[in-house]
């Protein structure tokens, strides 16, 4: 058994250091861990970018390392999600909260196509999309409720509006107060 103190055999290499046939990683040598020899750029052999044979850090499935599998993609949920938080927040402006409800019920429709395609396997983020829908259904309903009340104030002081000015404000006073 040998240890660190011991020289090295006279057909070895001194420790850390290649063979004298062979040159050292750091003398001209530019290959990488477990790569090709490079050649010069734009010489017969050399491979662009994503080329067959190119071992880079995308290349994990052909290579056997195991890396995680492409997953599919579902743009219709997170659009569903966006027009949701949008929706909602149009929702509590008094005049463009119809927009909320518009906003809304595209998300609602986006929202239960991606669920379908969660359902068929062909996307992953189910829960996105159920946020998507949820959120879009708040924005539906806030709006509805505001106009409804919005409708029901106005239809209380519509009479007022025909009175003489200084007349209109007792008048919607007494009608909100009643």
């Amino acid at each position: 058994m040998s240890t660190s103190n011991e020289p090295n055999p006279p057909d070895r290499p001194p420790h850390n250091q290649p063979p004298h046939d062979q040159p050292r990683q750091d003398q001209g040598s530019s290959q990488g861990y477990g790569q090709p020899a490079a050649s010069g750029y734009g010489q017969s052999g050399d491979q662009g970018y994503g080329q067959s044979g190119d071992q880079g850090y995308g290349d994990s499935v052909s290579s056997g390392h195991g890396g995680a599998p492409a997953s599919p993609k579902n743009g219709l949920g997170t659009t569903a999600l966006v027009l949701g938080i949008i929706g909602l927040l149009l929702a509590f402006i008094p005049v463009i909260g119809i927009l909320g409800a518009l906003l809304g019920i595209v998300g609602v429709i986006l929202g239960f196509m991606a669920r379908g395609k969660v359902k068929r396997g062909e996307a992953t983020n189910g829960g996105v999309a159920l946020a998507g829908i949820i959120l879009s259904v708040l924005a539906i309903l806030i709006t509805i409720v505001y106009v409804v009340l919005l409708g029901a104030i106005f239809s209380q002081v519509e009479d007022c509006a025909t009175l003489p000015q200084g007349e209109q404000q007792a008048c919607i006073e007494d009608q909100l107060n009643s």
